[in-house]
């Protein structure tokens, strides 16, 4: 019996936080949906900035180095794609739960008002969606370096030019590395007490080297980010743009020519029920569904295979009512909320 109880939906959307209810001949009908499955395709990039540093005219003169960073800039480079499923309630598909004279049953739905078990104390197999963490992950940590003047001495703060100054740091680099190579031959008056320290100082002198040389050279930094796009596959697509990526931008919309495009493509299998000579057999309310499925291709720019693969999509395939007599026997029964399949029954 299908149907659709927008007012019984509404009522009971503020009941459905996973729970196990009981139902009698004086219950009213419990609304459930079948899933619906969400593709989520997770981008993977990395940003790296690049910043120029304050004497880098005299970089090649004072430290014998032409690796240097020129300007500031900021470049965007695709790593990866790699496809998720997420799932929802499906609103196309509501189906209703009556009781059967003095038949009574555990239903257990989550939150979104899906099946999770009929006539059992608890799911046993957990199904979460399997879809990435949107969040930005936190920049690596690394040796501290900065651009800024802070690390400079006095006598480089204090001299009359830039070159003069870019040269009194310099000298403050040789120093330190001077000072590093006492530590480590023990070519100093004071050895530190233990290894323990010495490696403390060790980090101190290379940290404060870094900073100095940063001035010279500039800085380099990289972070990964994601970004999530989501898609309800709906028929087949070939040669859909997913989205576009920009060397300068990262991921863009899909008609922001100023990236190169990532194409996709989706074959649909749905699943269909098959005419049976049988005689119909009496059934019941409780239904599963028997999910169909999307071959999904992503491809960049380049040609390069970024997704190959099929995934059990819940929406493309065909929901179908247990027998009675099953379900008068009370077995215990698990579904899975992401495909709408049945884990097990147990009687």
């Amino acid at each position: 019996m299908r149907r659709s109880f927008l007012s019984l939906t509404l009522l009971l959307a503020l009941s459905v936080c996973a729970f196990a209810q009981t139902l009698s001949t004086t219950d009213a009908v419990l609304v459930y949906y079948m899933p619906k499955t969400i593709l989520a395709f997770d981008v993977t990039y990395t940003q790296t900035t690049r910043t120029q540093g304050p004497f880098y005219q005299y970089a090649e003169r004072y430290l014998g180095t032409k690796d240097i960073v020129m300007e500031d800039e900021s470049v965007y480079e695709l790593n990866n794609i790699t496809l998720n499923t997420k799932t929802v309630a499906d609103p196309d598909r509501a189906y209703t739960l009556t009781p059967s004279g003095s038949q009574k049953a555990n239903i257990i739905l989550d939150k979104k008002g899906l099946l999770v078990a009929f006539n059992a104390e608890q799911q046993e197999e957990k199904t979460r969606d399997n879809v990435f963490n949107s969040e930005q992950p936190k920049a690596p940590r690394g040796k501290k370096t900065g651009a800024g003047l802070a690390p400079l001495s006095e006598e480089a703060l204090f001299a009359s030019s830039k070159a003069k100054m870019a040269e009194a740091a310099a000298k403050q680099i040789y120093r330190i590395r001077e000072a590093r190579t006492n530590l480590i031959s023990g070519e100093v008056e004071h050895m530190p007490a233990d290894s323990k320290m010495l490696g403390l100082m060790l980090d101190k002198l290379e940290e404060q080297e870094a900073e100095l040389v940063a001035l010279f050279v500039g800085e380099t930094k990289s972070r990964k980010h994601h970004k999530i796009i989501y898609l309800t596959p709906e028929q087949d697509e070939q040669g859909k743009v997913l989205l576009r990526f920009s060397r300068f931008a990262g991921p863009v919309a899909a008609d922001d020519l100023s990236g190169e495009p990532v194409m996709l493509n989706m074959t649909v299998s749905k699943k269909e029920l098959q005419p049976s000579e049988e005689k119909p057999k009496a059934v019941s309310d409780i239904r599963y569904n028997i999910p169909g499925e999307v071959s999904v291709q992503v491809t960049d720019n380049k040609g390069k295979t970024l997704i190959d693969k099929a995934v059990p999509v819940a929406q493309f395939g065909v929901s179908v009512a247990l027998p009675q007599d099953l379900i008068r026997r009370q077995p215990h029964i698990l579904f899975n909320t992401r495909t709408g399949a049945i884990l097990s029954i147990t009687e």
